[in-house]
Order: C-alpha cells, then structure tokens, then sequence
C-alpha cells in the first residue's frame, strides 16, 4: 500500500470520527436544550461527512478541492457552534424544574397551592433525564444556582517564587542558544471574589494539601494556613485574601509534577450549620482548585505561578483525589 493511500484512508477514517462526534454533540447539546449550537454541531457533522465521502469519491460530483473545502467549512461550524454553546446559567434556567422547556399550563380551577404540588408531583417528568440529581429536587436546584452565580475563579499569585535560568545551545543550526527558567514556589497567596455571603474573615473553613509526586500518586502533605483578610481592589472591591505554605521540611519535595489543592468553604449560619457551597444530594462540599508549584518556560512555551483558576464544587474528600481534575 502506498504512503498516498494510506493518507487517504487515516483522512477518511479521522472525517467520519469527526462526523460522528459532531452528531453526538449536537444530540446532547439539544437534548439539554441548546437548539442553535445543536444546529451549527449537525452543519458540522455533514461537512465533515462529505469531506470524508470525497476523499474516498464516493460522490462522484466531489471532486477536486471540494473535500477540503467541506472540512473548512466544518471547522467553520464547529467554531460557531462554541460561540453559541449555552452558558453554565442558560443551561440551568433551561432545564430545572420551573423552567419552561416542558409545558405544564395551570388548569383555570387549581389553586396556585395545588398547582405547586402537582408540580413535585411530577417533577421526574418535568426535569431532563440528565439533570434528575441535580435540578429536580428544589433544594437541590437553589444549591447549583448559587454554585454559578457566587464565586467562580479564584486567582493565585506567589507570594517566595525563586526562579532559576539556564542556556543551551541549540542542535538545530541558526536556532542559537535556547534559554530555559524554573520558577519555584512555597508559599501562595489566594484571591476570591464573593458575589454575596462573604462579610467576615471568621467566616471562612480553609485547607490546602501538597502532592510532591502530583495529585494522581497521593501523598498528601496538610501545608500550613495563614491569615484569612478583606481586602479591596480597583477592580473587584471586597475580596477574600487567604495565605497558605508548604511546611519547611518538606520543600526539597517540590518538582514539575507536584500540585496543591485549595479548598474552602463559608459558615453562611452556624446556628443551623449551614454553609457556602450549600449541600448538594446530603454531601458537604467545598470550592477547590489545583494550581502548580514549579513552572517551566522553555522557547515558546511559558508559564508562571501567577495562577486563575476555574472553581471546582465537589466533597472535600473528592477534592483531595485525582477524580475532580
């Protein structure tokens, strides 16, 4: 077989993948509710389709550069189909229990009260299949609201970073000498930004954890917690300051696999126990995040530790596994 032929087949075989994921997508995409990027995903999938079904001639009418023009016309879709993909709240709102997306019209002589309670009634049929443990239950529903409305990014910054610097000369020719920097760090400082809830620093529950060999091996190491502050900035006003550091012994473990898992949550009404994130299916959470304690910057790629994170809303005994990154 041919170097060509063998192209041609790895073209074929990646386009109806390609394809097939698209109309996948695009089924759960509208399945949740999300009919414009559920359309741009099938423009997708037939684009790709036919790329596929040209680079074999299987349509007749296909030829020449029509095959690489459905593949970019494909990509084309795909892109529009991100800008249209539905928010974390737009999902939500479209699919919890009192939303709109299954009709269920009030009879002119049932109470509002009756109304209500034939809504939980039948709350397994008004909630889609995919979202029966998380948004049918009321409760339950108000707790992820506040999950995508509260907090959402928590931001890192190094507070001992020590960066080492080391050349090379490249094997390439003309490539020159190629410059590579480690930065190091043990001690962390965390930034959040609190939409409601937050009024005290008493009010916050903290922990960090150190994995010298990275979350996946274990290994825990609890890192000492520092000052919980208010503090204001230009940007966002209030915010929540927490310091945290790996404890001196164990800082010779640090390498580019390690990681540190933050977590917190706040006391909202200690009377009755409660507290933000609130519990979700009889589970305690917390908001974590894991970040990097050594960076690598080596040619064009760059990194720091100066780290924003997407918040993860899980146990705080999941959090501290590999399942949630």
């Amino acid at each position: 077989m041919t170097f060509a032929k063998r192209l041609t087949g790895l073209s074929v075989i990646g386009g109806g993948i390609t394809a097939g994921w698209c109309f996948y997508d695009s089924f759960a995409a509208m399945d949740k509710g999300d009919m414009d990027a559920g359309f741009a995903l099938v423009g997708a999938g037939v684009a790709f389709g036919v790329s596929a079904a040209a680079s074999i001639g299987t349509i007749a009418v296909l030829g020449g550069p029509v095959g690489w023009i459905a593949a970019a016309v494909g990509v084309g879709f795909l892109i529009v189909a991100s800008l249209l993909t539905d928010s974390e709240l737009e999902t939500y709102f479209k699919n919890f229990l009192l939303s709109d997306t299954e009709k269920f019209p009030k009879p002119a002589n049932m109470s509002p009260m009756e109304y209500s309670l034939k809504i939980l009634e039948k709350k397994d049929e008004l909630t889609d299949d995919d979202f029966l443990d998380t948004l049918m239950n009321p409760l339950d529903a108000q707790a992820k609201l506040f999950d995508y409305i509260v907090c959402k990014q928590i931001v890192f910054n190094p507070n001992n970073s020590k960066k080492e610097t080391f050349s090379n000369s490249s094997f390439e020719p003309g490539m020159g000498t190629i410059t590579t920097s480690l930065e190091t760090a043990s001690s962390f400082s965390a930034k959040m930004v609190f939409s409601r809830f937050f009024n005290h620093p008493d009010q916050v529950e903290a922990y960090a954890f150190f994995y010298p060999k990275g979350v996946e091996n274990q290994g825990t190491i609890a890192m000492n917690m520092g000052a919980i502050n208010k503090i204001y900035d230009s940007e966002n006003g209030e915010a929540l300051e927490i310091k945290f550091w790996i404890p001196k012994e164990h800082e010779s473990k640090i390498t580019l696999r390690s990681d540190i898992v933050f977590a917190l949550r706040l006391k909202v009404d200690e009377s009755q126990g409660l507290h933000f994130p609130y519990p979700l299916a009889g589970k305690e959470r917390f908001l974590g995040a894991k970040i990097r304690a050594r960076s690598l910057s080596a040619g064009l790629y760059v990194s720091d530790l100066n780290q924003s994170e997407a918040v993860t809303i899980a146990p705080l005994d999941e959090l501290k596994t590999k399942k949630p990154w």
